[in-house]
């Protein structure tokens, strides 16, 4: 599911539908990933391999965790497994926090910690947000709309700077970059960011 909408674009601008291309949607979605390091509309679940850190608790960058289905734990060579039943009764999940504790009352075996290491913990299950937000709906369309702009440089443009992919509306001199910028801005203090490997 992209961000935005032909549809959406459609209405926004008057251009024909013919005009605006779905990978222009498909890069849209990827620059927002990339740049806010989150993900949005997730239904899907991923696997992450995330460092342990010796302590009890362990932070999910990805979050807000929407579900766990698995988490294995590799020390040494040992390695535990927790599957969807398995998990309530050892760990406590604080979705909204985006952690994961060994619960105190609970001893797994020899392990009730995240022992160090690299990439040796793999969560797999949901993570991000599982709707669009609208200042997310709203950016992927801006970034759609500067493409087909950059593309099609007569359709109601002001101004237009190839260098720095500016451009501005002449009905309204509404200035698409500044308005790009502000949103990727807003995005990034409203929403977490990822730092681990997702596969």
């Amino acid at each position: 599911m992209s961000y935005t909408s032909i549809d959406k674009i459609v209405n926004l601008t008057g251009v024909d539908e013919s005009v605006i291309q779905q990978e222009w949607l498909d890069w849209a979605d990827a620059e927002i990933d990339k740049e806010t390091q989150c993900k949005f509309g997730v239904s899907s679940s991923s696997t992450l391999k995330l460092d342990g850190n010796g302590l009890d608790c362990l932070y999910i960058p990805e979050g807000p965790i929407i579900e766990i289905t698995q988490i294995v734990i590799k020390d040494g060579t040992t390695t535990y497994t927790y599957n969807s039943d398995d998990i309530s009764n050892y760990f406590a999940i604080y979705n909204n926090e985006s952690i994961i504790q060994f619960k105190e009352d609970v001893t797994t075996g020899d392990i009730n910690t995240f022992p160090k290491g690299q990439q040796n913990i793999e969560i797999t299950g949901k993570f991000g947000y599982s709707y669009i937000p609208d200042l997310v709906e709203e950016l992927a369309t801006l970034l759609v709309i500067r493409i087909m702009l950059l593309r099609y440089p007569q359709l109601q443009v002001d101004s237009e700077r190839i260098g720095d992919y500016s451009v501005s509306y002449k009905k309204n001199g509404f200035d698409l970059d500044a308005t790009i910028d502000e949103l990727f801005e807003l995005i990034k203090q409203h929403y977490k960011t990822t730092t681990s490997v997702i596969t």
